[in-house]
């Protein structure tokens, strides 16, 4: 799985990042509120891509599935993309799809 993230959380940077890559699952591309936070939170966590918005981050070859780890009043904004081509694609919000 290769993941893409949906903003730059510390919740990304302390847990999601190195827990995906403890698993051997990369992350591909992150985006943010703008491309200049992308870019400094690629370069920070070693992520080779930094994008402008969500519909980019999924619209990426190599990213199979989104982490959405934006505050929860913007996660609405990341779940249009979830479709590229008609294709599902995976999607990850915090706090919403674990153990209740």
């Amino acid at each position: 799985m290769r993941w893409g993230l949906a903003g730059g959380s510390d919740i990304a940077a302390t847990r999601m990042i190195p827990a995906m890559r403890a698993l051997g699952q990369p992350v591909s591309a992150v985006a943010s509120s703008s491309l200049e936070r992308a870019e400094a939170f690629a370069a920070t966590h070693s992520i080779p891509a930094a994008v402008a918005d969500v519909q980019h981050l999924v619209a990426r070859e190599d990213v199979d599935a989104v982490y959405i780890s934006t505050v929860n009043r913007l996660h609405g904004r990341a779940h249009p993309a979830r479709r590229r081509g008609g294709q599902a694609r995976a999607v990850r919000e915090a706090g919403r799809d674990g153990p209740r």
